[in-house]
């Protein structure tokens, strides 16, 4: 396999007069800059370069030698020269893609630094940088994964707190728009104007506005609301205790929505930092630029981290966090439950002697109608007289007594003689 990097060396502007006079030996010296052949002689000592014919004398091509693991290895150039400047490319030919970056970025040592005998003469430009393509291909599944596992904690938080407007809940407006305007324009046939917010929005979020979305100090019209029912339902604050009344007061204090929401959630107290190193190394290898092994090795060693730890924060939101959601609102529902109960029984309890005085004030008049004639009714069969046949030894006839007083009307409207006493009398 061949790997490349190339170079371009543009020519230094300098003084006009190359001609020095040397006044004590009466002679003009012509001082000439070295050519780049001679300087890559001067570079690589094992060198040697290709013969060819005069039609390619723009064009030179050739081998050198270089240390590597206490080896020679084979290093190969080509470059053409265009006036003054110079296009050079550096070949390796290995099966070891780490081995070709190593000796790679050997070279690349000799040919761009400032003690390089390039320096002087040329302003050297790296223009094609394997070296950076290999550090950029390795680290680019571990930036993915962190964009997408930051993408889904971010989804999971926000839709558990808020539901549909998730990503209108705690940003500006100014904000919203942007998020709205970038999610339109992705333009997915297969989803809805209308939905798109919702299903894209986050998606739509650039480094910059996740910063913003997470770091920005701000009260929520939540926040707000919930104080200005706190100071409604309680007059008094007097009589509330201590923790009470602090706990009022934290609804007043400017928050992130990382101190918010993600404060619990195991991730380092110094993410905002963390972040933002991302954010260069992200720019470096999604524009292609410049990824140097030190670069590599710390943005590799971050990406694991902090990979790690937003696994540990979506465990944790679905784990603890769903259920006490879950408890918060049973507790909710509950709540309105009973205050609804309160609600329609208050009235009901406030005006029960509305409904039971006219049945109070029927049970007394009826009890003073149904009490003298009870009386009077033992007494009508004494009233009537005797009667008796002639010719007939008849006995004498008596009507029975009307046992009216069994049913007592007066206690049975004031419920004083329940239904099974009135059954044993009836039997």
């Amino acid at each position: 396999m061949k790997f490349k990097n190339s170079y371009i060396f543009l020519k230094r502007e300098k003084e006009k007069n190359k001609f020095k006079k040397n006044s004590k030996e009466n002679r003009i010296v012509v001082s000439l800059p070295p050519s780049f052949e001679q300087l890559l002689k001067k570079c690589f000592h094992e060198i040697n370069f290709d013969n060819r014919d005069e039609e390619f004398i723009f064009i030179k091509t050739g081998a050198f030698k270089i240390d590597y693991n206490n080896t020679q290895k084979e290093v190969f150039f080509k470059y053409h020269n265009v006036w003054s400047n110079y296009y050079l490319d550096i070949i390796v030919k290995t099966k070891n893609k780490q081995d070709a970056v190593n000796i790679l970025n050997l070279v690349n040592s000799k040919l761009i630094n400032s003690k390089s005998v390039f320096e002087q003469d040329f302003i050297s430009i790296l223009s094609y940088d394997y070296v950076s393509e290999y550090y950029c291909n390795k680290l680019f599944p571990y930036l993915n994964e962190f964009e997408r596992k930051l993408r889904k904690i971010l989804f999971v938080v926000y839709t558990l707190n808020f539901n549909l407007e998730y990503y209108s809940a705690t940003t500006s407006e100014d904000f919203q728009a942007n998020l709205k305007q970038k999610a339109s324009s992705q333009k997915n046939q297969t989803i809805s104007k209308k939905d798109c917010y919702i299903k894209l929005g986050f998606y739509s979020l650039d480094y910059h506005d996740i910063e913003t979305l997470l770091f920005s100090k701000s009260i929520t019209p939540q926040e707000t609301i919930k104080l200005q029912n706190f100071l409604k339902e309680n007059k008094d604050l007097s009589k509330l205790s201590d923790s009470e009344i602090r706990k009022a007061f934290e609804l007043c204090n400017y928050k992130s929505d990382w101190e918010r929401f993600f404060g619990d959630k195991k991730i380092a107290d110094d993410f905002q930092i963390i972040f933002n190193d991302i954010r260069v190394f992200r720019n470096n290898i999604a524009h292609c630029k410049f990824i140097s092994e030190t670069q590599y090795k710390n943005c590799l060693e971050i990406l694991k981290k902090t990979n790690k730890s937003l696994d540990i924060a979506i465990k944790i939101t679905e784990e603890k966090d769903f259920v006490y959601k879950n408890i918060e609102l049973q507790q909710e529902s509950f709540e309105r439950l009973a205050k609804t109960m309160r609600e329609t029984v208050k009235p009901i309890l406030e005006n029960i002697n509305l409904v039971t005085q006219p049945l109070k004030e029927f049970s007394e008049k009826l009890n003073e109608i149904v009490n003298p004639v009870s009386k009077m009714i033992p007494n009508i069969a004494n009233m009537i007289p005797k009667v008796k046949m002639p010719n007939f030894d008849l006995p004498n006839i008596v009507l029975p007594e009307i046992e009216l007083p069994k049913f007592d009307f007066p206690n049975y409207f004031n419920n004083d003689i329940n239904d099974d006493e009135n059954n044993e009398d009836n039997k």
